[in-house]
């Protein structure tokens, strides 16, 4: 009777976990880093460019802030994808006001929310004052 009980509860809570895995989608976008090395960055739809580069392992992009948007070393150039980025907000914009080289198509990465529409886009981290 106690086996039957842990199996069902076994197999009810691997069912549980395989559902959640199964639902859980990961896109990918690509980022130029400074080397000029294209790096993979899977993530989740609402990610930030910083967080999803951080959990992929990918330090290049990193600022010194730890994504606060106050050292804009995490600056990136989004190129002709800028529309399918939502807008920078008022204190993203601040900051970029404050970046090396800014561009139109600037962002931070810390501030750049990632969603399914950017799947396959290619990112070029901008250069860095020294």
């Amino acid at each position: 009777m106690l086996s039957s009980v842990l199996s069902k509860q076994l197999t009810k809570s691997i069912t549980s976990n395989t559902l959640k895995m199964a639902s859980c989608h990961f896109s990918k976008i690509f980022v130029q880093g400074l080397s000029g090395k294209k790096h993979v960055v899977e993530f989740e739809e609402g990610d930030t460019l910083y967080e999803a580069a951080e959990e992929n392992g990918i330090k290049e992009i990193m600022g010194v802030c730890g994504g606060n948007m106050s050292c804009t070393r995490c600056q990136v150039y989004v190129g002709e994808h800028k529309d399918k980025f939502a807008e920078a907000d008022e204190d993203e914009l601040d900051a970029l006001d404050r970046a090396f080289k800014r561009q139109d198509d600037s962002r931070l990465a810390c501030a750049l929310e990632l969603n399914d529409d950017v799947d396959g886009v290619t990112i070029i981290q901008a250069p860095r004052k020294n």
